[in-house]
């Protein structure tokens, strides 16, 4: 378990054979914008307000290494755990001579400069963010906002329509228009608004319309909306 405490990082291990007890110590480290960090992503975090604390999250790939299915075929080797180990490789910059044990094992080990020149395609990594119970008060604006630039996804909650803002505003929720244009004003590619308040059902069109309509108010083009689930 994780616990953020402004500046630093609690961390303590709750073992289910021990029935999850606390063992009453805490590993401690400085938070430097991420809560967790792997050699394939790292998710980074933004405290928000929602009258209590609330958290939106945003995972980053270093790059983005995808596995060309069909050639795997081609040379004879099967899928299994060994790709994780040929990721990571390419991603801590491992030599080309680096050995790479494949499945089945007898067609291996094989040059990690080979699998990579055979096997795989690399690209820029994917940012998908994750936004949800905040208002929309100067200080989580800007907080969202630098946390989620340039997102390639973005998951964001819309609860209410503008005509419904006071009552926004009251819970500490976002207007599907504002969080229209927060994606925009971000960078955001694709936008998936969620979380959506049951009085608007069983429609969400408006709902969907507005975050199109925050979107493009400054200008935006990328985005698509496509809704996903209640409040």
């Amino acid at each position: 378990m994780i616990q953020w405490k402004e500046d630093h990082l609690e961390r303590v291990v709750l073992d289910c054979r021990e029935g999850f007890r606390d063992p009453g110590t805490r590993e401690k480290g400085p938070f430097q914008g991420w809560l967790c960090e792997e050699t394939t992503f790292r998710v980074q975090a933004a405290m928000l307000d929602h009258k209590i604390p609330s958290m939106a999250f945003c995972l980053v790939e270093p790059q983005h290494i995808q596995i060309l299915k069909g050639r795997l075929a081609s040379c004879g080797l099967s899928p299994g755990p060994w790709l994780r180990t040929l990721r990571e490789a390419i991603l801590r910059g491992e030599g080309d001579d680096w050995p790479v044990e494949v499945s089945p094992p007898h067609k291996g080990p094989r040059p990690l400069g080979w699998l990579r020149d055979h096997l795989v395609g690399i690209r820029t990594g994917q940012r998908i963010a994750y936004v949800v119970d905040a208002g929309c008060g100067e200080a989580n604006r800007q907080r969202i906002i630098s946390l989620v630039r340039g997102a390639n996804l973005l998951f964001i909650e819309a609860p209410f329509l503008e005509e419904d803002r006071e009552r926004a505003d009251a819970t500490a929720h976002l207007t599907a228009f504002q969080a229209g244009r927060l994606a925009a004003e971000a960078g955001v590619q694709r936008v998936v608004p969620f979380h959506f308040s049951p009085k608007y059902e069983p429609d969400a069109t408006r709902l969907l319309a507005e975050v199109e309509a925050g979107y493009r108010s400054i200008g935006g083009t990328r985005q698509q909306a496509t809704g996903n689930g209640q409040q």
